[in-house]
């Protein structure tokens, strides 16, 4: 009896240009519509919560990558008290290794990109990004606290100017479990706070020659 060949799922580590070690999984069709995608996470969510959707379009023809950015998940130290990451790092340095690793990886695909929140954000600090043919942005939308409507407007002022400042003060990291998703390294959820205090947010931060 002839074997039928099914869709793999397999787990793969890509090296940012400083080193640092990314864990990703990478998503394979059986028959490949000559199509990649690389799919970047929001703030504090790990790779795992695309995995439904990664596989759907891997059924499709699509070959995928999820990844976790460093100090999340499993791309993530044993310790976050300490850790040593700041948020312009996952576009200049994470972001561009995915890019580069996908490119190498199935140089004949078109590569795409499905950007979450802060993952369609910081795609604009990769010195690759022209490698992205198109992206798919959801909720993409500026973090500055004043865009945001109603009292939901206090409670980011609260969260940009109080909340995350003295928690990560206090405890030397953002513990997920006050609801922000999984916990984040200090140096990421306090330079993500200063960007939410800037009309220009991410730009303020990290504006024309960020990546050089």
């Amino acid at each position: 009896m002839s074997q039928v060949r099914t869709d793999s799922t397999s787990t793969v580590v890509i090296t940012a240009s400083d080193g640092y070690a990314l864990t990703g999984t990478l998503f394979t069709p059986v028959s490949s519509n000559r199509r990649a995608i690389v799919i970047n996470s929001a703030m504090a969510v790990k790779r795992g919560y695309y995995s439904k959707y990664a596989a759907f379009m891997q059924r499709n023809g699509f070959t995928v990558l999820t990844y976790d950015y460093r100090g999340v998940g499993d791309s993530a130290a044993s310790k976050l008290r300490g850790f040593d990451g700041q948020l312009w790092e996952w576009g200049v340095k994470d972001v561009a290794a995915a890019i580069d690793w996908m490119s190498e990886q199935f140089p004949d695909l078109k590569l795409l990109m499905v950007g979450h929140s802060v993952g369609g954000q910081i795609l604009g600090l990769s010195s690759n990004n022209t490698r992205i043919a198109a992206m798919l942005g959801v909720a993409c939308q500026s973090g500055y606290w004043r865009g945001w409507p109603g009292w939901n407007k206090l409670w980011v002022l609260a969260l940009w100017y109080v909340m995350i400042p003295v928690i990560c003060g206090l405890v030397g990291y953002l513990p997920g479990k006050l609801g922000m998703g999984e916990d984040l390294p200090a140096g990421i959820a306090l330079e993500w706070a200063r960007a939410g205090r800037r009309p220009t947010y991410l730009l303020a931060l990290h504006g024309g020659t960020a990546h050089d």
